[in-house]
């Protein structure tokens, strides 16, 4: 875990981390919409289990991309209510 650290930095081992635990928490809560569990999706036959990798996937990456522009328009909208010009910002992915 150390050696990950010191290769990324902390910074950016820190974000990814942020990110996967993200990632965990939307995946679960799919996973309880579709009402199924970890144990129910292992035990499916491969094609299923495959396709509803695909989709959760796909829908996990759907609501983070969705997530991300509904804070970067916010930003975006905020700045040039105050009449400030675009700015590069950093979005914080806190579960």
């Amino acid at each position: 875990l150390l050696d990950e650290v010191k290769r990324k930095g902390l910074y950016a081992w820190a974000q990814e981390q942020k990110f996967e635990a993200l990632k965990a928490k939307i995946r679960a809560q799919i996973l309880q919409e579709k009402g199924l569990t970890e144990e129910g999706l292992a035990g499916m036959d491969q094609t299923s289990r495959t396709s509803m990798e695909t989709a959760i996937q796909e829908e996990i990456t759907r609501r983070i991309k969705d997530v991300m522009k509904t804070e970067l328009e916010g930003k975006a909208h905020a700045d040039a209510k105050a009449g400030k010009p675009a700015a590069p910002m950093i979005i914080d992915i806190s579960v």
